[in-house]
């Protein structure tokens, strides 16, 4: 009955698909007969989009037209495939998109569609006309927005800032955020870039930052840092940490091997800078044990040489679990 007064009302082809996800209810809907409902019990959601193709998925036609090179041409064979085999061959914005193929969607339901843009103005009564205070309201502004797109399950493609002057005359700027995100952090080190690329004459009356365009969180990832603020080395380990020692390549080959840190491993690394260890003047480590090996995979044996950590000498042995390399 509420199908037909909706048809009636709305002269639309109103479908209904109810699911435990956003993306399995909606392709049910699309599954129902007009006028009619399609429910997909829990439990079931992975087996009712198996057979759906490729084209279901909010995926870009580069990523399709390579799964089809593989011959992955459908939802469940996609699924098949290991999560992080997906994620390492097509970036991190794949592995949301492999939950969806196993009819696995944690994305909240949300009374309206991503906006086209979030904007915060400031306008000043008494004209600035340093710096200073304007990067301090564009890393505020910044910080606005940031929990705004977090709280609404969003990202931003790009971010704009716009100058009015006393005169009015505007200045505005404009750059793409690669990879799309919510971080405050980020979102204001770019505010910072514009607002320095920018040359303004005259006292600043009026100030805007705006995201667009908006996508939801689903679409791209965001790599946690094992520490808070140093997001870019190995194993989210801050790069000033690490030097091109042989320590850093074993992190590097650890971390991408997908290496664990059990308690039958040992894993020990020490980066040296300029002669002394790690930033703080200490040996920089992480360590755990393999059953395999007697002694750390890798040593500082004769402290340092020309300002990089040595490495132990003697016969080398690969482990069978993380597949490092050690040398006794």
């Amino acid at each position: 009955m509420v199908l037909a007064v909706a048809g009636q009302a709305s002269g639309l082809d109103v479908r209904v698909g109810l699911g435990s996800g956003k993306f399995v209810a909606e392709q049910a809907a699309r599954a129902a007969q007009p006028g009619s409902g399609c429910l997909v019990p829990p439990g079931e959601e992975r087996a009712f989009v198996s057979s759906l193709p490729l084209s279901a998925l909010p995926a870009d036609l580069e990523m399709r037209r390579r799964l089809h090179l593989l011959g992955v041409r459908t939802l469940g064979a996609l699924a098949a495939l290991p999560r992080l085999a997906v994620v390492r061959q097509f970036g991190s914005h794949a592995g949301p998109l492999h939950d969806l193929a196993r009819g696995i969607d944690p994305r909240p339901v949300h009374e309206e569609a991503p906006p086209l843009a979030l904007a915060r103005m400031r306008t000043f009564n008494d004209s600035l006309s340093d710096r200073a205070p304007l990067l301090a309201h564009a890393d505020q502004m910044a910080a606005e927005l940031a929990e705004t797109l977090s709280r609404r399950g969003y990202q931003a493609e790009g971010l704009r800032l716009r100058l009015e002057e006393e005169s009015g005359e505007e200045h505005a700027a404009g750059m793409p955020v690669k990879p799309p995100s919510a971080d405050a952090g980020k979102l204001s080190r770019l505010a910072g870039r514009l607002l320095g690329g920018l040359t303004v004459a005259g006292p600043v009356t009026a100030f805007s930052l705006t995201v667009y365009p908006l996508r939801s969180f689903h679409l791209g990832a965001t790599q946690l840092a094992l520490f808070a603020g140093a997001p870019d080395g190995p194993l989210g380990f801050p790069s000033a940490l690490l030097t091109a020692t042989p320590a850093t390549r074993v992190l590097s080959q650890w971390s991408t091997r997908g290496g664990r840190a059990g308690p039958s491993a040992l894993l020990t690394a020490t980066s040296t800078r300029g002669g002394r260890a790690g930033a703080q003047g200490r040996p920089f480590g992480l360590a755990h044990r393999h059953a395999c090996h007697e002694s750390p995979a890798t040593s500082t044996r004769g402290g340092t040489r020309g300002g990089r950590a040595g490495v132990g000498s003697g016969c080398a042995r690969r482990c069978g679990d993380c597949g490092s390399v050690s040398e006794r």
